[in-house]
């Protein structure tokens, strides 16, 4: 897979998003016309084996010291949409969202934080599901942004700052399927290892609210890098470098958690119950999985 552009030095391919037939490929410093690097992302899409170039995208209000951001976490695509995040020169960052019609790609809205003279910044984790679109912020906050027809407002402002305590948020991630949003913040606590924290919110009549908090069973998960959660289909997926008890390095571990059945309207608080763990020990030449199954 290759650009039609064939331009040198710009990192194609650093970064990759796969859905429903189409990729994104990043290009993190690709310079637009007038020098500028903006970063771009190509869009392909898959035709029988083959896959087709359909699309490079930029920021139509770039300028110089702003760009899209590169990283795992920092593009979401859902079927005709897709959403980029961005650094952007006042350091409140940004997040475009890109429509298809047909194989047509155009910008449809820039997403900016609700109120930055207060303090609100997005950070580089983004995703969008459906009408929904979710942009992590600083100080374990994310804000949610619904779309009508084709337009896009400001929905609601979650924060996990009051179960972190006596921490300092490192990073937050966001997940989102529609139904709920789970923000996952990563924080330092002393000279422990950074502890992860997982909120899941859910949307009623009144607005956001959070939901619930994921417990493992056993142990605090923490993670000390990458995107640890996902969510898809009433599951989320919590994965663990070490836990809590030990700080152990060589052991890992991963959570499934699962929601009850939601009909008609959102009960106010959901109960998500572990169903499976797996935990992984790491040996010099080998490597043992133990599976421990319990139903909530």
């Amino acid at each position: 897979m290759f650009p039609t552009d064939q331009l040198e030095e710009t990192r194609f391919g650093q970064y990759v998003s796969l859905s429903n037939g189409r990729a994104l490929v990043s290009a993190g410093t690709f310079k637009n016309n007038a020098g500028q690097i903006t970063g771009a992302i190509y869009v392909f899409r898959r035709e029988g084996t083959n896959w087709v170039e359909e699309a490079r995208l930029t920021p139509s209000d770039i300028i110089d010291g702003s760009a899209f951001i590169f990283s795992s976490t920092a593009q979401a695509i859902d079927g005709e949409r897709l959403l980029i995040g961005a650094r952007t020169i006042d350091g409140f960052g940004a997040a475009y969202v890109f429509h298809r019609v047909g194989t047509t790609w155009s910008e449809e809205a820039k997403l900016v934080p609700p109120d930055p003279a207060n303090g609100d910044t997005f950070e580089f984790s983004v995703d969008l599901n459906g009408d929904v679109a979710v942009v992590a912020g600083a100080e374990s906050n994310a804000f949610v942004y619904r779309r009508n027809a084709s337009n896009w407002s400001y929905d609601g402002t979650l924060s996990n700052i009051d179960i972190v305590p006596n921490s300092i948020a490192q990073k937050t991630l966001v997940n989102a399927d529609g139904i709920n949003v789970l923000v996952t913040t990563i924080a330092a606590n002393g000279n422990n290892p950074p502890a992860s924290t997982f909120g899941v919110y859910q949307r009623d009549g009144n607005g956001w609210s959070r939901a619930s908090v994921l417990q493992p069973s056993d142990d605090i998960i923490v993670s000390t890098q990458g995107a640890p959660a996902d969510m898809n289909g009433g599951l989320i997926t919590i994965g663990a470098r070490l836990t809590s008890e030990t700080f152990d390095f060589t052991t890992s571990t991963a959570y499934i958690f699962s929601a009850p059945a939601l009909t008609g309207t959102v009960p106010a608080v959901t109960t998500w119950g572990i169903v499976v763990m797996a935990l992984l020990i790491i040996t010099a030449a080998t490597c043992i999985v133990r599976r421990r199954v319990s139903m909530a």
